[in-house]
């Protein structure tokens, strides 16, 4: 599912999900992805909750990914 969503790597990070993208395709004209949802650099970043709702709302990001 993130390699058809165009992301290069899935990792964790500090008790977050990162979802690296290739350059160029991280612009501001990416739709808003929610508010648990922050955009960088280096890609997409899920904050991973204590419960798994996390997974849902992961595969819901993936889903949304121009």
């Amino acid at each position: 599912m993130a390699l058809r969503a165009g992301v290069e790597r899935v990792a964790t990070e500090n008790s977050q999900v990162l979802l690296e993208l290739p350059p160029g395709r991280m612009d501001l004209s990416m739709r808003d992805l929610g508010p648990e949802v922050r955009r960088s650099k280096r890609g997409i970043w899920l904050a991973m909750q204590s419960d798994d709702r996390w997974k849902d709302r992961l595969l819901e990001v993936l889903e949304r990914l121009p």
